[in-house]
């Protein structure tokens, strides 16, 4: 049953915004929807955007009349309906005779089941003759194609052709094409075709590796995260007895799977699981070729951590194959895979050996996986003393991450005394902030120390150059000549932000100094010729005209109209200026 939509002004706009909303009202006022459809509950159409983009708009709704999903086809992702759809919703509020009725989907597959055959092949002829780019699909295998007769040519072709297609924001021409290869991978696992949808999901797989790059300049990496789903589909189609009991189709798919988990990739989202698919799928038989494959990709790794995840899954399979654990462990050892040995070792239950391990062959550089699993098999006092260790090198990622660990691991367990160590020790590292300057003084101030530990931690900030921090600081005790002395030393891409704390901070004590840093920002980001900056200087301007009227309203008046007769011929400067109440005379 149809539902009869129910919307309102009102709606539409605390679905999007009073920004998103204002902006989609004039996109409704400008005609940008077109060919509006409705088919049932459901609108859809067309929307033009910035330049000469167009998304797709569509808008779902439940049986009681309530919005009950909205999808476009552009870029914004910000949890509230975009521009387009505020542009939809306010053309069928205003304007539902302008949508063209047309059957649900329900109803359009209940008429295509009624039509003959050869009334079926017209349509499609029709379609294919109004969209050329839809011809190659007719040259796709049927589901019930014989795996030693199955051409995936056309299917190959049709990603090589659309899989490095992105023109602009919101183009799915690679997504789209995914999908529907998938969509006949299913056509065919329906007709328990389980090595047919294999072998497409193989293509796949090959054309996603050779085009990752393209695939990953979509907006939110949907495209390259939807290619890598071959690798899960293929895992499933291993699962099945036509398959698994199969050693040449099992050993064929496998060695994809290790092809994939081999390839270097710069981006999470590709065939994530490929190593636990290899470990669960493989049989002793499979070894040994798994184990080659991964050798010459030990041997051509230009990492040291990718050689350690190769030798990982290396081990693994040894195991697999019934090789004796001590043998893998050996092979680990000699070939210096410490960070894989430990943790075979701790997995295993020989935790003291994994710490000697870990002591005397990793050497400080240890990843913190390894630190969490010593601490969930009862050694955590081992593992603080790792991590101190490491601490002490704050030159290294490794040593920044051992100063927060510890922070977290003494803040837990309530010792005050060793977190103020380090929380100190923190502030000897260059990023040390103000944020962490406030953790240390409440510290301390529990301890009942704080008089006597400030002085070390103000020499501290000095010494590393945290000059953003000690100005904070300064600002925090109300000594602003301390702050002003230093303001010049803070680093470029932090000045701005500093230097406008600091004019907040002074503007009841020294108003025209606060004046003359706000005067300095106006003018800087009039200069960057953008809206956005626009509307920053006008609110610069709204804070100096609230300091002058306390003691020089004429001042202000003389600035107002300079900027204004300065800069009339930026339309948007003057409308962001009129917007924020600024007088023009």
């Amino acid at each position: 049953m149809t539902a009869t939509i129910e919307l309102s002004t009102f709606e539409i706009k605390s679905r999007a915004g009073d920004a998103v909303f204002a902006r989609g009202y004039q996109y409704y006022k400008n005609k940008a929807i077109y060919n509006p459809v409705r088919r049932g509950d459901v609108l859809e159409a067309l929307c033009y955007g910035s330049y000469s983009s167009k998304y797709r708009v569509r808008a779902s709704f439940s049986e009681d009349g309530e919005i009950e999903e909205t999808y476009c086809t552009c870029p914004y992702d910000f949890g509230d309906d975009c521009k387009h759809m505020v542009a939809l919703l306010l053309t069928y509020l205003n304007e539902p005779d302008s949508f063209t009725e047309m059957a649900d989907s329900g109803t359009q597959n209940a008429d295509l089941q009624s039509r003959s055959k050869d009334e079926l092949i017209d349509l499609i002829f029709q379609m294919v003759e109004r969209h050329p780019d839809l011809r190659i699909m007719l040259e796709r295998p049927p589901a019930s194609a014989s795996p030693d007769k199955l051409d995936l040519s056309s299917i190959r072709l049709e990603l090589q052709q659309n899989l490095p297609v992105y023109e602009e924001w919101g183009d799915t021409t690679a997504l789209d094409t995914l999908n529907s290869v998938y969509k006949t991978a299913e056509g065919f696992i329906k007709a328990d075709n389980w090595v047919g949808a294999a072998e497409i999901y193989v293509v796949v797989i090959e054309e996603g590796l050779k085009h990752q790059y393209e695939l990953i300049q979509d907006e939110n990496g949907e495209t390259y995260v939807t290619a890598g789903e071959a690798v899960d589909k293929l895992a499933d189609c291993i699962r099945q007895p036509v398959i698994l009991d199969d050693d040449e189709l099992r050993q064929k798919y496998l060695d994809v799977l290790m092809t994939v988990y081999t390839t270097p990739m710069d981006w999470d989202g590709f065939g994530d699981d490929v190593d636990e698919y290899l470990t669960m799928l493989a049989k002793p038989q499979d070894v040994a070729a798994l184990r080659q494959h991964l050798k010459i990709a030990i041997d051509e790794a230009p990492y040291e951590w990718t050689r350690s995840r190769y030798a990982d899954l290396d081990a693994d399979l040894a195991l697999l194959a019934d090789e004796d654990l001590d043998t893998v462990l050996d092979n680990l050892r000699e070939n210096g895979m410490y960070r894989v040995l430990a943790e075979k070792l701790l997995a295993n239950g020989r935790v003291d050996e994994a710490i000697a391990v870990i002591e005397n062959d990793i050497q400080g550089n240890v990843d913190f996986p390894l630190i969490h699993k010593l601490v969930q098999a009862g050694r955590e006092n081992a593992a603080v003393r790792i991590v101190e260790g490491m601490a002490k090198n704050t030159h290294n990622i490794y040593g920044d991450h051992a100063l927060y660990w510890l922070i977290n691991h003494y803040q837990h367990n309530g010792d005050d005394e060793q977190l103020l160590r380090w929380q100190i020790k923190r502030m000897d590292m260059r990023n040390a902030s103000f944020e962490h300057y406030l953790e240390v003084k409440k510290t301390a101030e529990r301890l009942g120390n704080w008089q006597q530990k400030q002085p070390e931690v103000i020499k501290l900030l000095r010494s590393n150059g945290s000059y953003s921090a000690l100005v904070r600081v300064y600002l925090s005790e109300n000594q602003f000549d301390e702050a002003e002395k230093i303001l010049d030393k803070v680093l470029l891409y932090d000045k701005v932000r500093i230097e406008l704390e600091f004019a907040q901070a002074i503007s009841q004590t020294n108003p025209q100094k606060a004046i003359e840093i706000y005067r300095k920002h106006v003018f800087n980001q009039i200069a960057q010729r953008s809206r956005p900056n626009y509307a920053q200087a006008a609110s610069y301007l709204a804070v100096i005209r609230e300091l002058y009227l306390e003691f020089d309203e004429e001042a202000w008046l003389e600035l107002i109209r300079h900027v204004r007769s300065e800069f009339k011929q930026l339309r948007a400067l003057q409308d962001e200026m009129n917007k924020a109440g600024l007088e023009k005379s």
